[in-house]
């Protein structure tokens, strides 16, 4: 699971920005190999992608929009 969420975050600031995608050498090459290392069960990447980045500066901002909408109703 946690693998998905850090695809979908990726494919999300991917699919945002594809004018800046367009301007990196390699892209398809060095996206490829950050997926083997994301997905790799002796790199435990994705965990600790999602540990690092995604708990951080994205799980405060779902947890505050949880607590206001439980406080208004």
């Amino acid at each position: 699971m946690t693998y998905w969420v850090v695809y979908g975050l990726f494919s999300l600031v991917e699919n945002g920005t594809p004018f800046i995608v367009a301007l990196i050498p390699y892209y398809n090459v060095a996206k490829l190999g950050t997926f083997i290392y994301l997905y790799h069960s002796s790199t435990r990447g994705a965990t600790m992608v999602y540990d690092k980045v995604f708990v951080p500066y994205v799980v405060p901002y779902v947890s505050s929009a949880k607590s206001k909408s439980k406080k208004g109703e």
